[in-house]
């Protein structure tokens, strides 16, 4: 695994578009892997894999992309040299939370964040298309505009920002592959979340929609959301 890494950084460090270096993607829940079951052991390797970055690549910050903040007292004694706290964060359309979030993680680990996924669903059982589209909107601004209260001189005043989990609804994510002519966009519950009837729908996390489907992989059509946000960034 080490080797893996220290390839990539080898071969794409001088990428002028390259911005930081980030370990894992929600390791610490412990899917496919036993990290929730001996925390101290993750949080150490990924630790030195961070200084062997910075071997070879001392320019770029490295950073952890973690399961909202579960195991933050260990990543905090564990992960001295990881730059940036990232965390995969689905929290509810009113934000990430103040004394739950942005505070422990400013008191604990003391590091600049930068939430590593936040997103919502464009689909809600029993609901109609533009109710969906109505709260997966308002979810993302008020997300969006949470980080920006929590940036610099605001707030807990460590935000850094944060990407969108997704530009486009991935098709065939939880349903049958491409190819199969009666293929719908799947609207199975894949587990529960905060969201609009309280599941996460993983075919419908879109701001862009690829319509019903006909013309997929092709169709690109604007969802609510891609204008409200682009509303936000442009006044602020």
């Amino acid at each position: 695994m080490l080797e893996s890494v220290m390839q990539m950084v080898t071969n794409y460090k001088d990428e002028p578009c390259v911005l930081m270096w980030v370990l894992g993607n929600e390791n610490n829940y412990g899917v496919a892997n036993n990290s929730d079951e001996n925390p101290q052991a993750y949080y150490h390797f990924v630790n030195e894999v961070a200084k062997k970055i910075k071997e070879v690549d001392p320019n770029h910050p490295v950073v952890i992309s973690n399961g909202d903040i579960h195991f933050l007292d260990v990543f905090a004694r564990e992960c001295p040299d990881v730059d940036i706290f990232g965390a995969n964060a689905y929290r509810g359309k009113y934000g990430f939370g103040y004394h739950n979030f942005w505070f422990p993680i400013k008191e604990v680990a003391a590091k600049p964040v930068i939430i590593t996924e936040y997103g919502c669903p464009a689909y809600g059982h029993g609901y109609s298309r533009k109710q969906a589209e109505d709260f997966q909107a308002e979810y993302l601004v008020n997300d969006w505009m949470d980080m920006a209260a929590n940036s610099a001189g605001q707030g807990a005043g460590i935000s850094i920002g944060g990407a969108l989990f997704e530009y486009l609804d991935e098709w065939w994510k939880t349903g049958a592959p491409p190819g199969y002519p009666d293929i719908i966009q799947d609207v199975t519950a894949n587990c529960g979340g905060p969201f609009l009837d309280g599941w996460y729908y993983e075919e419908w996390f879109g701001m862009v929609s690829q319509g019903d489907g006909t013309d997929s992989p092709f169709m690109r059509q604007l969802r609510k959301s891609y204008f409200e946000l682009q509303k936000v960034w442009q006044e602020n």
